[in-house]
């Protein structure tokens, strides 16, 4: 008869004499009954491995997942606060800020419009103004009754002066006029120059040129025209 010999840990308690001695018995067994022992298949003893037993959970780790749970919450408000009250003050105040100024620029506009209607006819009245005014006769020894009918002169300046271009100022001393004006080209002077020479109030006419802009004579910023009027007498002749 052939055997094999079994030898094993049964607890922890046992150290590898108690292997040599399961091994020892057996072997005297086996020659004392006759029984050849087969050691081609031996195998090295293995010490028993003990598992370890779980009687509880853990619930901390439960715990933990719950926590991070909250702290991604957390996060996710907090940058969706952060994001609003950057879009906020960063982007709709602006805009409200734009159109306020929008606002404020519309109304200065529309005065501005309204102011420019107001002054639009300024010229034509300023010229009556003085035409009727003191302004029409500084020198009083003068005597207005042997003077040109001054709504014939202001027709003139109205008519062949103001049409053409802006009048700057004007004075008028007896039979003597002084009109300042400006935004006429030496080929509109020279037409209205002409205009003025032949109308039959007027007895002579002097023209003198101030400034030029960057040397183009097409284009005249100042120039002052004295005109001599005529007696009420030769006017009528």
């Amino acid at each position: 008869m052939t055997a094999v010999i079994y030898a094993r840990y049964s607890s922890d308690n046992q150290r590898e004499e108690s292997i040599e001695g399961q091994i020892r018995e057996c072997t005297a067994y086996a020659e004392k009954n006759g029984i050849t022992v087969d050691t081609r298949t031996a195998a090295p003893a293995r010490k028993m491995i003990k598992c370890p037993q779980k009687t509880g959970i853990n619930l901390n780790l439960q715990e933990d997942r719950q926590r991070d749970r909250r702290t991604l919450l957390i996060g996710i408000l907090a940058i969706a606060a952060l994001v609003t009250v950057v879009v906020n003050f960063g982007v709709l105040q602006q805009y409200r800020r734009l159109d306020k100024a929008q606002a404020a620029y519309d109304r200065v506009h529309t005065q501005y419009v309204s102011a420019q209607e107001a002054l639009s006819d300024y010229d034509r009245v300023l010229l009556e103004y003085r035409t009727y005014s003191m302004e029409w006769a500084t020198d009083g020894s003068e005597d207005n009754g042997t003077l040109v009918d001054r709504q014939k002169a202001l027709d003139l300046l109205e008519q062949e002066m103001l049409s053409r271009g802006r009048l700057v100022s004007l004075q008028v001393s007896g039979n003597k006029m002084i009109v300042a004006m400006s935004g006429m080209s030496l080929d509109q002077i020279s037409r209205m120059f002409d205009v003025i020479q032949q109308s039959p109030i007027v007895s002579n006419v002097e023209l003198n040129l101030a400034s030029t802009e960057d040397g183009n004579v097409s284009t005249i910023l100042d120039f002052t025209v004295r005109i001599t009027l005529r007696s009420a007498e030769e006017a009528d002749k």
